[in-house]
């Protein structure tokens, strides 16, 4: 099932410890993990876009994983975080919007 690839798995489990854990670390906010944020969404939250944009990443590459029969790794996840971070870095700077940006992304520069 989806809840299964996304939470349930024990794999996935420890991947989201640590994504948890880095968003707390770089953020000091606590989003608490539960099923409904990771499958939905946050709200309510200042810069829940950026929240809901890592939940998109980490969901893409674990479901990526799972199709390719790979093992997630966190490092591989952060190695695509900051893929994601250089892509829209660079449309910003194209439509001259580098200081949207620089906010939405400040916590982890």
């Amino acid at each position: 099932t989806i809840l299964h690839i996304l939470w349930e798995c024990t794999l996935v489990c420890r991947i989201w410890t640590q994504h948890f854990s880095w968003i707390h670390d770089n953020t000091e906010i606590n989003i608490g993990s539960t099923p409904k944020y990771i499958l939905f969404g946050v709200e309510n939250l200042d810069n829940n876009i950026l929240y809901n944009t890592l939940f998109v990443i980490a969901k893409q590459y674990l479901y990526s994983c799972r199709c390719q029969e790979v093992i997630p790794n966190f490092n591989h996840l952060m190695e695509r975080i900051k893929e994601v971070i250089s892509i829209e870095k660079y449309i910003a700077v194209k439509k001259n919007k580098l200081d949207i940006h620089n906010r939405k992304w400040a916590s982890f520069y």
